[in-house]
């Protein structure tokens, strides 16, 4: 991380460098940022699909379980089987889900961090001009 005591010392070239490679790590965030926005927003799609799908199973479950011959214990364990899958994937979906937005509170930090930083660069700049 840059010394910012020091910054006082650089000449109007090295704080024009130092601010773009700021802006070129701020335009890097914000991109990441926004692909990370887009992955969460697919992963809560792929949840709700789960979740509906796991809804859908669990019906069909109840309407299987209330018949009794041979025929319909086979369909319930393969129900049941689909519907503990959907739940593995609903649980790893949720789990990603957390993640990612863990990530993406700590990136909108960091870009908040370096917009003010930037920001801070940009009033510096203007008063040496």
């Amino acid at each position: 991380m840059v010394d910012y005591p020091d910054l006082v010392n650089l000449t109007r070239d090295e704080l024009l460098e130092k601010y773009c490679k700021l802006f070129d790590q701020y335009q890097d965030l914000r991109e990441s940022n926004e692909l990370d926005t887009q992955k969460i927003h697919e992963l809560k799609r792929s949840l709700d699909t789960a979740t509906a799908a796991q809804l859908y199973l669990t019906q069909e479950l109840e309407q299987y379980a209330n018949l009794d011959n041979k025929e319909t214990e086979i369909k319930l364990h393969k129900v049941q089987s689909e519907l503990q899958d959907s739940k593995k994937r609903c649980t790893k979906l949720e789990s990603s889900l957390a993640t990612l937005q863990q990530e993406y509170s700590t990136l909108l930090e960091e870009n908040s961090k370096i917009t003010k930083i930037s920001r801070s660069f940009t009033t510096k700049e203007s008063s040496f001009v």
